[in-house]
């Protein structure tokens, strides 16, 4: 939790830096040839990192984990090969000038998600944390160099990306001596295909998930320009603050949904975590909103403040978002993954359905429509297709403290524009974060103690 929210709200405060430097235009542009690098990624790496993560779990020696680890990079090496090959002649053929960036962005992605994630699957989360902390350092440095400092444009924010990928790589490969893993004599066809079987069915799921984060772009370029998609990118880079507590969650609740796949009580222990899970968002959500409004309207560029009008929308969408992955790790712990792509590939269909009337005649405010529709079909259909894996209920008589303040605080959102209230707002909707999550906090403090005490007994025996 530590490595990866301290990374990420990191990077979220580089948004300051980007607002004031770029132009929501030049954003705009940059957000895009992101996305379409993430939808590469969903390609190129067979989704090889999830079965690198998922296979070494089941590892119980280090001979079976060099197994795990060289059969899966190999159905990565595959798909990078292939990738730049044609990326090369794409590049040829139409002159396109980020050729080379974009190889090495896909690529040195890759092999960075690959070594966390291999890490990750040994349980080596002090490394993993500080790996991830490490590297934000990296990438926060080289945006104010390239942006500041040596004024590069939007796409120096590609380069800075490659450089921190490549120290990603290198720097695990060397830490942890990933080449004693790396044994060509152990690649068996009956692994590869076992893995293939298992990652192949993940493939046009990660792109029916990309498609719901990111169709809303295209929906708006279709209709609009870059500038437009420069204030969506803005709009949705706050709730995806609280996207990136889904992740840190799911990196814990992942692992556990698989350990504890086949306990005799498993729906039970699922459903206690599920709704404290959605206590936590939904009250977080409440605290975040007035924070991000005085955000918007103080240190944000003033060219990107007309975005703050859309935001409580996308905030929907992540919880419901939040909602159907957590169940959706009941697919992964009995590895049926071939499962999860019909849910995705419906509520893809919902959104782009919706989003493309709602863009045309409701600007961003029909973009987020119709991202909160398809994140709650999506939730509904998966909640019905795991049942038979995992069924995870929801206490509503619990989540009606947590709704009413998460209601009230969209009222305030909205009504409020002095400055000094929404100081007063965020402290109140602090305290009643901290009252309906008390448990967990202090479930939290209690561990950090602990681990503090034993660590300076150990010391102090020494």
């Amino acid at each position: 939790m530590i490595g990866n929210f301290s990374s990420k709200l990191l990077i979220f405060f580089l948004l300051p830096l980007y607002t004031n430097y770029l132009d929501p235009a030049e954003y705009g542009q940059v957000d895009i040839y992101i996305n379409i690098l993430s939808m590469l990624y969903c390609f190129v790496s067979l989704q090889a990192i999830e079965v690198v993560y998922r296979f070494i779990q089941d590892a119980k020696t280090e001979a079976e984990k060099g197994e795990v680890i060289t059969n899966s990079f190999m159905i990565a090496v595959f798909g990078m090969l292939l990738f730049s090959v044609g990326m090369g002649i794409f590049g040829a053929v139409t002159h396109f000038q980020y050729t080379l960036v974009f190889i090495l962005y896909v690529v040195c992605n890759i092999m960075a998600q690959f070594c966390q994630q291999t890490i990750r699957g040994m349980n080596r989360s002090a490394l993993y944390s500080a790996v991830g902390v490490i590297s934000t350092f990296v990438q926060v440095a080289l945006n104010i160099l390239f942006i500041v400092v040596c004024r590069y444009g939007s796409v120096s924010l590609l380069w800075s990306h490659v450089l921190t990928y490549l120290f990603i790589f290198i720097g695990i490969l060397i830490k942890c001596n990933f080449f004693k893993y790396f044994r060509i004599s152990t690649l068996r066809w009956r692994i590869m295909k076992e893995q293939l079987a298992y990652s192949l069915p993940l493939m046009p799921n990660a792109l029916c998930v990309w498609g719901m984060s990111s169709l809303g772009r295209y929906l708006l370029l279709f209709f609009y320009t870059t500038t437009e998609v420069g204030l969506l990118a803005f709009a949705t880079k706050f709730s995806q603050l609280l996207g990136v507590v889904n992740s840190i969650f799911f990196m814990a609740w992942q692992q556990s949904a698989i350990s504890e796949y086949n306990a005799a009580d498993k729906n039970e222990y699922a459903s206690d975590i599920f709704n404290k899970y959605l206590t936590m968002q939904v009250s977080a959500s409440a605290l975040l909103l007035p924070v991000i409004k005085f955000l918007t309207f103080t240190i944000m560029g003033e060219s990107y403040r007309e975005a703050w009008q859309f935001i409580p929308l996308f905030f929907v969408g992540i919880i419901l978002s939040g909602c159907a992955n957590f169940v959706s790790m009941g697919f992964y712990g009995a590895k049926k993954t071939n499962t999860v792509f019909v849910s995705s590939f419906v509520s893809i269909a919902v959104y782009f359905a919706v989003g493309y009337f709602g863009a045309k005649y409701w600007y961003i405010w029909g973009v987020g429509l119709a991202y909160a529709l398809s994140q709650l079909i999506y939730f509904l259909i998966m909640q019905i297709r795991v049942k038979p894996y995992l069924h995870a209920k929801i206490y509503f008589k619990k989540l009606l403290g947590p709704l009413l303040a998460a209601v009230l605080s969209v009222v305030l959102y909205y009504a409020v524009d002095s400055l000094a209230v929404l100081v007063g707002v965020t402290i109140l909707l602090g305290g009643v974060f901290l009252y309906f999550n008390r448990q967990l906090c202090k479930k939290l403090l209690n561990t950090v103690f602990a681990k503090y005490k034993s660590r300076h007994a150990k010391s102090d025996t020494k």
